[in-house]
């Protein structure tokens, strides 16, 4: 894979912002545009994806690495989401409210429209943030698509923990396990199954982070790969997000990356 002429001058202008001395100011406001492709299909296939956030209260971005600010900041917040490909669209919304500063409920809308095929996905989560830093919660989430004549349904619950842990400064791990219950309905035949799925990475500055996955279920085949992500800043306001995944298992032809303008105001 090429970049294309507009992936390759969004890359170079940011980067020769880097130079800039950015001041970590609070913010109630963050809006991205950027492109997420993969290194063995051609560019007419990247995904573009635009999004804003509103948060009711500052996010401090003293407080632990970039990526992390709004999680660790207990804040209500509403986001939205566009997400474009070629015969592709993704619409969403979600929010989170806060009662005091630890219980939340959260909720979120998706609709995809993908070759003409419609799918529409809900999903609530209510959970408790047992110090600073960690989450306990539990979720309930429902997949719902038409493809003529059959209809089909995925329905998953979760119970989860997700935590950062500080060694140094900014350093230190974010953790994240999840045990998982399914149950699909595809017109009148019914499947269900259950699993558990595991998250850490490790951020070495404020900016750098590598880690990876891995999930395994009674009826379904091991997941696991790895990722890194860099929050580049570039100005008092805007940043760039850089990214790099890649599935090992099950194989996946090619690498997955992206590059995301961030403003936060």
């Amino acid at each position: 894979m090429k970049f294309n002429r507009t992936q390759l001058a969004l890359l170079i202008g940011c980067i020769s912002l880097s130079s800039y001395a950015a001041q970590d100011e609070k913010y109630h406001h963050e809006g991205g545009i950027g492109t997420y492709d993969n290194t063995s299909v051609p560019n007419s296939d990247a995904y573009w994806i635009g999004d804003y956030t509103y948060y009711s209260k500052g996010i401090d971005q003293n407080k632990g690495p970039y990526r992390l600010n709004a999680f660790l900041a207990h804040s209500s917040q509403v986001h939205l989401k566009y997400k474009h490909r070629d015969d592709f669209d993704a619409y969403t919304i979600k929010g989170k409210l806060f009662f005091g500063d630890h219980w939340f409920v959260a909720g979120l809308y998706d609709y995809t429209d993908d070759l003409g095929t419609g799918e529409n996905t809900y999903k609530l989560e209510l959970g408790n943030y047992i110090s600073d830093t960690a989450k306990v919660y539990i979720s309930a989430q429902r997949l719902e698509r038409d493809i003529s004549p059959a209809k089909y349904d995925y329905d998953k619950y979760a119970i989860g923990a997700k935590g950062f842990i500080q060694t140094s400064g900014d350093m230190g791990f974010l953790l994240k396990a999840e045990y998982l219950f399914k149950e699909y309905k595809i017109s009148d035949y019914k499947s269900d199954s259950h699993g558990y799925l595991a998250e850490a990475d490790y951020f070495f500055t404020k900016s750098f982070s590598v880690g990876g996955f891995y999930s395994d279920g009674n009826h379904e085949d091991k997941s696991y790969g790895g990722r890194a992500n860099y929050f580049l800043r570039l100005t008092d306001n805007l940043s760039l997000d850089l990214s790099v995944d890649k599935k090992y298992e099950p194989k996946e032809d090619g690498t997955n990356w992206g590059a995301r303008l961030v403003g936060r105001f």
